[in-house]
């Protein structure tokens, strides 16, 4: 388990990119500088708990979905956008020592052109982009 600051301020990154608010837009609806939220996102500051919840209604998530921790969210982004007959995709996600990094980047470039919705792909690229940066 990683450290709960950096989880926390992990999904609130996620989430922010997620519903498309900059850090400063973020910053501005919860009375905080952007800088307060790249301190939160980093997890260098704390993050009290009137303010998660501040920040779950402006994200339109729940309060539960800050303390989801890196391998779960995998899992949830897979079954959230995986079709049926593609279900066998989050068990590939699960087991890293089966499948090499080429292999799978071609599942997930093949995963994402069945994707037929360009507001899901581009959510779909927010959660990605939040993930690695």
């Amino acid at each position: 388990m990683q450290n709960i600051d950096k989880t926390i301020g992990q999904n609130i990154r996620i989430l922010r990119n997620k519903s498309g608010f900059s850090q400063e837009e973020l910053g501005k609806r919860c009375g905080v500088t952007f800088q307060q939220i790249q301190k939160y996102e980093k997890g260098l500051n704390k993050v009290s708990a009137s303010r998660l919840l501040m920040l779950a209604e402006i994200l339109n998530c729940k309060f539960e979905d800050f303390f989801i921790e890196e391998e779960d969210r995998l899992i949830e982004i897979s079954s959230l956008y995986a079709s049926e007959d593609q279900a066998k995709f989050n068990t590939n996600i699960i087991d890293p020592l089966d499948t090499s990094k080429e292999e799978y980047i071609e599942k997930i470039i093949k995963l994402l052109r069945s994707v037929n919705d360009h507001k899901k792909i581009k959510k779909i690229y927010n959660i990605i982009h939040a993930f690695i940066n």
